[in-house]
């Protein structure tokens, strides 16, 4: 499954020259004795379909050997492989109505975060022969255009025998591309850049900046402050602005070197703590 081997229990067919025998094969593997005989082997189990045997002995010095039948003389290990049955994912990825052509869709396994199952939108914007072993994955769809990216991300649980799912629409959010450097009096700094929406103060998105590269991330339209942290104990670079993203944008970030400061709001009525942010 996805190149990984997986036990599952089935029903193992032999149709030798002398008899023929149905078997369980079971999870951990147990020992069955069978007639010496030469037998034909087809695996059975809903959701899956039967693929090839392998064979482990003395004759294969211990190896897995890929076979076309399997002769009973002597005790042997016998692999029936099979493989689950794909399901056919249908959508469509939009924005505004308009689906997104040649858009890539990504389908991560939750048990296996590195494996990317990578497709593209057709010119309408739908899943383009889209298959998937059952499972239950992450997706993400992306689009880049001039400037902007359109993304969307959610999950499927995929049930072994399940033939097909329905997406439907997957609407996209807009966000447009930012970069730029972190400078103190020319010299370009590393550290953190801050971006604050305006409008819900609980949206913040952070970026690293590093000295040879900058910054570069994406987000969604709107107004955002924001400030620069350089993680140093011994010094202090600040800055602080106001950016209104509407279009890709170039913000580059003119550092001052200030000391900082560190203390408590209290209400000079009662003395008490004021906890709400500042």
């Amino acid at each position: 499954h996805l190149g990984n081997e997986m036990p599952i229990d089935g029903l193992v067919n032999l149709d030798g020259e002398d008899a023929a025998l149905n078997v369980w094969a079971s999870n951990p593997s147990s020992v069955k004795t069978l007639p010496i005989d030469t037998y034909q082997i087809e695996g059975e189990k809903y959701g899956y379909t039967f693929e090839d045997i392998y064979e482990l002995s003395s004759d294969t010095n211990g190896t897995k050997e890929l076979q076309s039948e399997f002769e009973v003389n002597i005790g042997k290990e016998l692999l029936v492989e099979m493989k689950r049955i794909p399901t056919s994912i249908n959508g469509v990825f939009s924005y505004e109505g308009e689906g997104i052509s040649n858009a890539s869709i990504s389908f991560t396994p939750l048990f296996d975060l590195y494996n990317y199952l990578n497709f593209t939108t057709d010119e309408n914007g739908n899943l383009d022969n889209v298959m998937l072993s059952p499972d239950k994955y992450i997706y993400s769809f992306s689009y880049d255009y001039e400037g902007a990216n359109y993304f969307a991300i959610g999950q499927i649980n995929l049930e072994i025998g399940q033939a097909n799912l329905d997406l439907g629409i997957i609407e996209a959010e807009k966000r447009y591309e930012v970069s730029g450097i972190a400078t103190l009096n020319g010299i370009e700094e590393a550290g953190v850049v801050t971006f604050t929406s305006l409008t819900n103060l609980d949206n913040v998105t952070t970026f690293e900046v590093t000295k040879f590269s900058g910054y570069s991330g994406s987000l969604l339209p709107g107004n955002y402050y924001v400030s620069f942290q350089d993680g140093s104990s011994n010094k202090h670079y600040s800055f602080s602005g106001l950016i209104t993203l509407n279009e890709a944008k170039e913000y580059n970030l003119t550092l001052k070197e200030e000391g900082y400061f560190r203390g408590e709001v209290v209400s000079s009525s009662d003395d008490d703590l004021i906890q709400d942010s500042v």
